[in-house]
């Protein structure tokens, strides 16, 4: 079995991030990924058997305010992993994929930097940093993302996906069911109190600063 859970955080706004830093995010979280899968994926097909396990995020699958080259190399996981799902489907080697939402991690203390070099997205970086702050609190112990794997890698009949931890269902299951007209004006907010009210509308979870 390999488990795929190496990875950096990225903070940043697509105008203010440059090429350099999307290529630095995606060469670990994607194509550390794809360095170790071509490093075992021989073995396991010559045996017909074997699971990969790729640990992406649930910003894999809702964009993450500020977050833009996190979010893409996330993305791009996912994307990877579907194809691979069926690339490897006749040779008997299952490919899950988990997406953990706030977890007990180090990748927090180290993804502090707002780098807002025009100043046009105090409002972007705050925001962002209020819903981590609410998920930190309420973090899901990463035993029990451990157990979720081991259930997947396990089960007679496996899911391809598994979400996990603070805000996995709340934060996908309320993308899927807004439109993009809503997910969109979720970023006009005017203010912090109409953002953090809308965002409670649209996925049932209240991030506003306690107090």
């Amino acid at each position: 079995m390999l488990v795929n859970n190496a990875g950096v955080g990225g903070n940043g706004v697509t105008e203010e991030t440059t090429p350099a830093q999307y290529l630095d995010i995606m060469n670990v979280n994607l194509c550390g990924v794809v360095r170790c899968i071509q490093a075992v994926l021989p073995q396991m097909r010559q045996r017909r058997s074997g699971a990969i396990v790729n640990i992406t995020s649930i910003a894999g699958r809702v964009a993450a305010l500020a977050q833009s080259p996190y979010v893409a190399s996330k993305w791009a996981l996912e994307g990877l992993s579907e194809g691979l799902a069926q690339e490897v489907a006749p040779f008997g080697v299952r490919v899950v994929i988990i997406e953990p939402g706030v977890t007990k991690s180090a990748i927090f203390p180290k993804t502090v930097d707002a780098p807002n070099a025009s100043g046009a997205y105090d409002d972007h970086y705050r925001r962002m940093f209020q819903m981590y702050a609410t998920g930190i609190a309420n973090a899901t112990d990463p035993f029990e993302v451990a157990e979720v794997i081991h259930h997947a890698v396990t089960v007679d009949r496996p899911e391809l996906r598994y979400r996990t931890s603070w805000g996995g269902d709340h934060l996908v299951l309320g993308r899927e069911h807004m439109t993009d007209a809503d997910w969109v004006s979720l970023g006009s907010a005017a203010d912090d109190d109409e953002y953090y009210a809308r965002f409670e509308a649209l996925f049932g979870l209240d991030i506003r600063p306690a107090g």
